[in-house]
């Protein structure tokens, strides 16, 4: 078993979503402080989640009260703690990691009803073992972060500082008067078509123009930020206000690292939609030594942006929240979480919204459900996946959309 005892790796292992349940409960034996990350990640599962709204502080319950808004988490057996109650749980061990299998994108999908307030139901494949349906397109599967935008930003930020230090992200010359936001629009809906209109043309200066990028990273929170975690981690310096705002380097770093967050998100919808076997979450494809399987891969995912899957996109219609989560988006609990976000952002909250696009897509009704802030009188996305697309228990890669949930 692994030994956890260093608080960094611990915590780079709590942002990972491929981490074990029994990982996930040996963390939480050692370091309190990431209970309300623990809390929030996808592994979690039913035992520890009761364990820590029973003996955690404010954050750790309100964090599982949000996710337990989301799909069910795996299931595990209990364990002791040491020198905590007899009854705190502990994961079974974890299955041994097996590679994915290449798949082109189908109609089917692993979609997982939020669970109701009886509790989430034990995980079907064991703990840590992946869905026995396959889940192509990131789909909705419930293996999602509670956090919901926070949790696709930092991810979106891993993918960030990969495009970064491989160059495929240019972060511009300070003083150079270059901005890379957009003019911003004068509804949250538009901001989100505006970003709809870009994927279905493949045009990406399109869709990065509807992020914040300079206000984002000029006004957000970082003590807000710190807050609300109730811990510190480098990979959120990737959040775009981990620096000081009043340093020209410092504000320099933090727009840079906005802007690869924003590549970051669009990329991992891409893998996730239109080209699945490039999925994040699935760990990485290896190859043996038949220089045909490098063939195979390198053909389908041409194949798959050849034949893209958002060309067909039809006309988007909004819908409100609550329409589509059951009326969870306005629950007390929900609204004190979308309170704390928008602190985070430097916003009022009324300056940040949920919006719902819903259009038709190769024969099924699609959701898109982005959060968006108001800057200086105009809306630009925040996050693709919005506070909605994580109560729909989205896959944090998946870009805030996919099929329309059974109702």
């Amino acid at each position: 078993m692994a030994d956890w005892s260093d608080m960094a790796a611990a915590a780079r292992a709590v942002s990972n979503p491929a981490t074990t349940p029994a990982d996930l409960g040996e963390i939480a034996r050692v370091h309190r402080g990431l209970w309300a990350q623990i809390a929030a990640h996808p592994q979690a599962y039913p035992q520890l989640l009761d364990w820590l709204a029973q003996h955690g502080d404010d954050a750790a319950r309100e964090a599982v009260s949000a996710r337990r808004a989301t799909p069910a988490a795996p299931s595990a057996p209990p364990f002791v703690v040491d020198g905590a109650p007899a009854a705190a749980p502990a994961p079974a061990t974890a299955a041994a990691w097996q590679p994915p299998v290449s798949q082109s994108p189908q109609p089917a999908r692993a979609w997982q009803p939020v669970a109701d307030a009886a509790g989430p139901a034990p995980h079907a494949g064991g703990p840590g073992q992946a869905p026995s349906t396959p889940h192509p397109r990131g789909r909705f599967n419930g293996r999602t972060f509670a956090l919901g935008g926070l949790a696709g930003i930092v991810v979106a930020g891993l993918v960030a500082l990969a495009l970064a230090l491989t160059g495929v992200i240019g972060v511009g010359r300070a003083g150079s008067g270059q901005r890379f936001e957009g003019p911003g629009f004068a509804t949250p809906e538009a901001a989100a078509q505006a970003f709809l209109d870009g994927l279905k043309a493949k045009d990406l200066p399109s869709m990065l123009d509807a992020f914040a990028v300079e206000s984002f990273a000029q006004q957000c929170d970082f003590g807000a930020l710190l807050s609300r975690l109730k811990m510190y981690q480098y990979f959120n310096v990737t959040s775009s206000c981990g620096y000081p705002q009043d340093d020209p380097l410092g504000q320099a770093m933090n727009i840079a690292a906005r802007r690869g967050t924003t590549v970051g998100q669009v990329s991992m919808l891409l893998a996730a939609h239109v080209s699945p076997h490039l999925d994040p979450t699935a760990g990485g494809q290896t190859f043996g030594d038949d220089p045909a399987e490098v063939t195979a891969f390198q053909a389908q995912t041409k194949a798959d942006f050849a034949n893209y899957l958002f060309a067909g996109m039809g006309a988007a219609t909004a819908v409100s929240p609550d329409s589509v989560t059951n009326g969870k988006y306005s629950s007390d609990v929900n609204q004190r979480m979308l309170a704390l976000t928008a602190a985070q952002y430097g916003l009022q909250s009324g300056d940040c919204a949920d919006v719902v696009l819903t259009f038709d897509l190769r024969g099924e009704r699609w959701v898109f459900a982005p959060s968006v802030g108001r800057y200086h009188g105009k809306w630009y996305i925040l996050t693709l996946q919005g506070n909605v697309a994580v109560l729909l228990g989205m896959n944090a890669t998946a870009g805030g959309m996919g099929p329309m949930p059974p109702s």
